[in-house]
Formats: C-alpha cells, structure tokens, sequence
C-alpha cells in the first residue's frame, strides 16, 4: 500500500492506530518512514552505515514510546527530530571513543606496553601478557588496565577508586615494574 494511492491510511491514522497497540499500523508506519530516518541521519553523519544504524535506533525509540508519547501532530516531523537525536548521539559516542582510543593508544606506547591492536605483539605474547596481569594484585592489574587500557587519566583513576592521586602514580609505577619482570621471566619483553 502506497502512502499516495487512495487505500493508503495517512500518518495520523496509521500513528494513532499504532499508539492503540496495532502492531500491524506501527509496522506500516515505520517503513513509510524508514527512509526519511535514514535521510536525516546521513545529513548529519555522511556514512550511510552510520546513517543507517542512527535511523534504526530512531525507529525503535518511536516504537518503543509510541503508545506513551504519541499525541498527535507530525508523525513526520517526530521521525526527523528522533534520527537527528539519534545521529548526533552517534557522532557524539564515535568522537569520545576515538578520543579513548587514541588516548589508550598513546598511553600504551608511552609506558612501553603494546595493546592487542599493535603488530609488535604477537599472538601468544598477547596471551602471556593477560596472564601475568591478571597474576597481578587486583588493585595493581586493575589501576593498570584503567590507565593503559581504558585510557583513563591518573586523576579519572584516582576519583574512581579513591585514593590519591600521588598513590595511584606510585601505584602505576609499581605495577609497571612488577609485569615487566614477571613478563621478563617469560621471555617476553614490553615494547619500547
């Protein structure tokens, strides 16, 4: 049924149908919509993978709140305002995890650590790796993972688990050492 021809139901029908419980209107009024979500999404985020996934996310928000938030109105409009949200949300949540990537990524490379990311380690020095930090004193492996892994900062580090920021350097540095010598004595040196 095409939204032009004289069968089709118009928006407010079909939403108020759908608002009722109507699996079978929402369904409908979903794919009439489906592109326009997806158009909206790739006018902020220019990739249509990413364009495609910000407008399924719209798409599920408005089915899951459709029958609490529908009051009428454009359903058009409402398709537009959830894909921008949902877009701008995802280029939000991609900047900050480039920004943790890129920070970890130095962190690692700074304290001579290579993560699973980097060809200087090889598979199975990987493993001996996650061995010998979870061999480690849990606070010890854990400030480790948060800096060099996550990329959290001494101070985000400190907050988290509340100590100073001073015992968490000490901390880092200690732990450093205790992995490189444990991982010495497996033959496997940390880069750098």
């Amino acid at each position: 049924m095409n939204p032009g021809t004289p069968d089709a139901p118009d928006d407010a029908v079909l939403a108020a149908r759908a608002a009722a419980g109507d699996r079978e209107a929402l369904q409908a009024i979903l794919e009439r919509h489906a592109v326009t979500a997806a158009q909206a999404a790739w006018s902020i985020l220019g990739r249509k993978d990413d364009a495609l996934d910000a407008a399924q996310e719209a798409l599920i928000s408005i089915a899951r709140e459709i029958r609490t938030c529908w009051k009428g109105g454009s359903f058009r409009s409402w398709v537009v305002v959830s894909a921008r949200r949902a877009a701008l949300n995802l280029k939000k949540g991609n900047k900050v995890r480039q920004q943790h990537e890129r920070k970890a990524s130095e962190s690692r490379v700074a304290a001579g650590v290579s993560g699973p990311d980097e060809t200087s380690v090889r598979g199975e020095e990987l493993d001996v790796l996650r061995e010998e930090l979870a061999a480690l004193p849990p606070q010890t492996s854990q400030i480790l993972a948060m800096h060099h892994i996550h990329g959290l900062s001494v101070g985000e580090i400190a907050a988290q688990t509340g100590i100073t920021a001073d015992a968490c350097k000490q901390r880092l540095s200690r732990g450093r050492d205790q992995l490189s010598g444990r991982l010495r004595r497996r033959g496997v040196a940390l880069a750098g």
